[in-house]
């Protein structure tokens, strides 16, 4: 359910930019509510973008076990980098943008929405947590 929440937030966000242009509609926020939306949205790609380069280590080390070895300690070092400063990164903007969105008074569905996405990051967040994709460590 969070990773269909994270797609559809980021999946939106053209969509919408395309239906806005069509229709001439301005967008409804501004200023720092503005770069908390843009920023939330690129989050999101980065933690799907994060999740299917995990994805894509771990099926290519069940298809071949010799990259299990220290020939791939590079990769796992770089997704678990990557890992810390994303889910971390996406956790603390979502719950910006939650926050402001709230504060804002904007209509309910986008607070309960903002409030999907900060709730969808901190699964995210804890499952990488918990799983080991933020241990620092490339033990297998």
């Amino acid at each position: 359910a969070s990773l269909a929440v994270l797609t559809l937030t980021y999946a939106y966000w053209p969509v919408a930019w395309f239906t806005r242009r069509r229709y001439a509609a301005p967008l409804a926020v501004s200023g720092r509510a503005l770069k908390a939306y843009r920023a939330t949205r690129v989050m999101t790609l980065l933690v799907i973008a994060l999740l299917i380069g995990w994805v894509t280590f771990i099926i290519s080390a069940f298809s071949n076990l010799e990259t299990l070895s220290s020939k791939s300690d590079w990769l796992v070092w770089l997704l678990q980098f990557a890992g810390a400063i994303v889910f971390v990164g996406a956790a603390g903007i979502c719950a910006w943008n939650a926050w402001l969105t709230w504060r804002d008074g904007r209509r309910w569905t986008a607070k309960l929405w903002s409030v999907l996405v900060l709730i969808s990051t901190l699964v995210v967040l804890y499952t990488a947590s918990t799983f080991g994709l933020l241990a620092m460590t490339a033990n297998y």
